[in-house]
Parts: structure tokens; C-alpha cells; sequence
């Protein structure tokens, strides 16, 4: 359960604290190693969101804590971990892919330098059968945007 949590927490760290002034291929390497691995295929738009970042001006701060006592199966191969997380905008021209997110809503207007607190469910999968212990690891479809809430701390 603890490594879990760990894999869920590095991967928090790395996906809400992005900044262009410092961001390489070694925070696209270490984000990649937080997801299961099928494939080189992530990498490829890891890097690509890089270059992103680097071209928007993107640089966002934030946390994300796993809740352990919030973990369910869903029947068909995952497990979910209900996490909560903050995020602040700090800078960006535009308001796309702030977050690297296939579910980042495209849509919403989040302001700079506003602390925004939501809850989700990120999803937990391996390619191991059996007793998988460690090899639990961070989707390459996790979202924090596909089944949560955020909202605006006041």
C-alpha cells in the first residue's frame, strides 16, 4: 500500500509542478517511470507537452494526496485511488494543456495565481498477474479531470 501511495504521490509532484524555466527530459523521465509501461508510445507525448510548456509559458505549483482508505476495484483490471489535489496558475499565454491531462478541460477559464482544490479518482493498473505488489502503477489514461470535482478556494 505504501509504495502506491508512493508511486500516486511522485506522480502528483511531477504533474502539478511544472515550470518552463526549468523543465527538460528529465522531469519527462521520471514523469513517464510513474506510469505503466506498455510501450515507448507516452514518452513521445510526455516530450511533446514539454515542448508545450516551454512554448505556453506554463508554470503551475500544486500537491496531490492519495487517500488510502479510498481504493476500489472497478471489476475490468483497475484500481482506483481517490486522491485530493491543489493547484495554483502561476503563468501561461493560453489556457490549453495547462496540465498534462488528455481529460484537461479545454473549456474552463482558471485564473492565474488562484489555488483551486479538487477531488479524484486516478487510476491504478499493471501488466502483471497475480500478486502485483509494486508493479501497481499510475494509468496512462489517469486523469484528474475525468470523474472530479474542483473549485475555487476562497
Amino acid at each position: 500500500m505504501d509504495i502506491w501511495m508512493g508511486h500516486l504521490k511522485t506522480f502528483g509532484a511531477l504533474l502539478l509542478n511544472v515550470d518552463y524555466r526549468t523543465i527538460d527530459d528529465t522531469w519527462a523521465q521520471a514523469m513517464f517511470a510513474t506510469k505503466m509501461q506498455n510501450s515507448n508510445a507516452e514518452l513521445r507525448y510526455i516530450r511533446e507537452y514539454v515542448d508545450w510548456v516551454k512554448e505556453n509559458q506554463i508554470h503551475i505549483m500544486g500537491y496531490l494526496e492519495p487517500e488510502p482508505s479510498m481504493i476500489f476495484y472497478d471489476g475490468f483490471g483497475a484500481d482506483y485511488i481517490r486522491v485530493k489535489f491543489r493547484v495554483q496558475f502561476l503563468s501561461f499565454k493560453h489556457h490549453e494543456r495547462l496540465i498534462y491531462d488528455n481529460w484537461f478541460p479545454q473549456e474552463a477559464d482558471f485564473e492565474k495565481n488562484v489555488w483551486y482544490e479538487g477531488y479524484a479518482d486516478i487510476k491504478m493498473v499493471t501488466n502483471v498477474g497475480g500478486h502485483w505488489g509494486s508493479t501497481l502503477k499510475v494509468s496512462p489514461t489517469a486523469s484528474l479531470f475525468f470523474n472530479h470535482t474542483i473549485s475555487k478556494v476562497e
